[in-house]
């Protein structure tokens, strides 16, 4: 199990960066943090699909300060991912 501190005001996509050196994976081109009913990602360039809030506009902290259970579930599926 590998573990990532960071600043509790990270932003999404600087977190991403963070997991991803740690996992060391060269690749993580598409991703979506879910925290509560919000998720941040890398929103669609084109607009025409829903999608994530832009992951450079948040700060974790402003986050809800406990996940719900399915967001823990997509924490702990993502860190036994495996790079692909």
């Amino acid at each position: 199990m590998r573990g990532v501190v960071v600043p509790a005001d990270i932003r999404p996509d600087r977190l991403r960066l963070a997991i991803q050196a740690a996992m060391g994976w060269t690749k993580m081109p598409l991703y979506e943090f879910r925290i509560g009913g919000a998720g941040w990602g890398e929103p669609d360039p084109d607009g025409i699909h829903d999608g994530p809030n832009d992951a450079k506009m948040a700060h974790l902290a402003a986050a809800p300060a406990r996940p719900t259970p399915a967001a823990r579930r997509s924490v702990a599926s993502m860190a036994s991912a495996t790079p692909g």
